[in-house]
């Protein structure tokens, strides 16, 4: 039997550092097995996830339904503030 695709989530959610507001942005998560992985495309707020304005050594998303995950951005562009990431598997 075929497994159906998986929807990618979306939504609207903050990103914090140390507990410090850094940025809204609007995510997309693609589940796997293991993990989860998306993008993030920041809306307002810090642009550079790469050298944020605070030492950065946890991010925490916040997603759109309050739900907190850690994650680590693994590729982007912060003149446009768009970035890929990768975060362990969220608890349900």
């Amino acid at each position: 039997m075929l497994t159906p695709p998986r929807v990618p989530h979306v939504g609207i959610g903050s990103v914090y550092v140390a507990g410090i507001w850094l940025a809204q942005v609007q995510y997309t998560l693609n589940d796997t097995v293991h993990a989860l992985a998306g993008a993030l495309h920041i809306l307002d707020g810090e642009r550079d996830l790469f050298v944020p304005p605070i030492p950065a050594d946890n991010f925490v998303l916040e997603l759109a339904d309050g739900r907190q995950c850690p994650f680590v951005p693994a590729t982007g562009n912060p003149v446009v503030g768009a970035y890929t990431f990768s975060t362990p598997m969220l608890a349900m």
